[in-house]
Parts: structure tokens; sequence; C-alpha cells
């Protein structure tokens, strides 16, 4: 067995693998907005100021996930 391997410095990925890998992740990040609205919402837990910005990025997020066909 290799004492090290060698790892290049850079690699290439497709388009399919990076759209995928946007999706994932902006899924991601809506799913928390969305618990934290809830949160807000049903256990008064948060910040006022916070929840007006989650409701403005939740819509945003949306925007962005229907444009990738989401």
């Amino acid at each position: 067995m290799a004492r090290k391997y060698d790892i290049p410095k850079t690699f290439e990925i497709d388009s399919e693998i990076a759209d995928r890998l946007a999706t994932q992740s902006l899924k991601q990040h809506y799913n928390y907005t969305v618990e934290d609205l809830d949160n807000f919402v049903l256990h008064q837990k948060g910040h006022p100021d916070d929840y007006d910005h989650n409701l403005k990025l939740k819509h945003a997020l949306e925007i962005v996930l229907d444009y990738y066909g989401v």
C-alpha cells in the first residue's frame, strides 16, 4: 500500500453534479429557514427581526429553487 496518495489540487465536476449540489444546499437552507419560522410562531423562540428576515429569505429561496426546477 502506498505511504501517501497523490491528490490533485483541482478537479472537475460536470454541470449536472454542480446543479445537484447547489439545489441540495438550497433545499437544506430552505428547511433551516422554515424550521426557524416555525420555532418563532409555535414556540416564541427567536427575535422578531429574524422572523422578518427569514420570511424574505424563504421567499428568495423559493424563487431560486423554482429557477432550478425543484
